[in-house]
């Protein structure tokens, strides 16, 4: 069997599934076919190797198998990080979600259970200021980040790379002293 684009597909696809390709001797490699059907096919784990140390070149393309496997790794990778980072960010909208909607106010409690309004007999209700410190951090965070402009902070600086010359801090030296000199005369 030589190296084709089929043969070179079947590959990319194993890498894009995450498979190792040289974890056994041998790959069983899955190559679809117009028609719909398909062929299943083994190929040695010595020949791959052979290949992407001679530097194959599939002859469709006109790109050496190495070049084609590292694309394929590199997107892998790619969507790999990309999930994760889909994961951390719906984590952290959860979270958010659940300090926004925790509630404030929590009952009074005296020394003989819930204080009941004399006149309603409601429960007394007080806010909670360690609760409404943090959802109020909460909340100015997410400002800032989702609205820069309007809610962020705004003194930023500007950090500038200086080049001068040491003549020209001498030379500036001097004037002032001479400016200071004329002052003092």
């Amino acid at each position: 069997m030589g190296l084709t684009k089929e043969v070179a597909g079947a590959l990319v696809q194993k890498i894009l599934l995450g498979e190792n390709l040289f974890s056994t001797r041998e790959l069983v490699l899955y190559m679809p076919r117009s028609d719909g059907d398909g062929k299943t096919f083994i190929l040695k784990a010595n020949t791959l190797h052979s290949w992407i140390k001679r530097q194959a070149v599939i002859p469709e393309t006109g790109e050496t198998l190495r070049e084609e496997l590292d694309q394929a790794r590199a997107l892998y990778r790619t969507r790999e990080r990309e999930k994760k980072q889909e994961k951390l960010i719906n984590e952290a909208e959860k979270h958010f979600e659940y300090v926004a909607g925790i509630k404030t106010k929590e009952p009074v409690i005296g020394m003989f259970g819930l204080i009941k309004d004399k006149e309603t007999g409601e429960v007394v209700m007080k806010e909670n200021p360690a609760l409404l410190h943090e959802k109020t951090d909460v909340a100015k965070f997410a400002l800032e980040r989702l609205y820069p402009d309007r809610y962020g902070k705004v003194d930023r600086s500007v950090n500038k790379h200086l080049v001068f010359s040491l003549a020209d801090l001498a030379k500036a030296v001097e004037e002032d002293e001479k400016q200071k000199q004329k002052e003092i005369d």
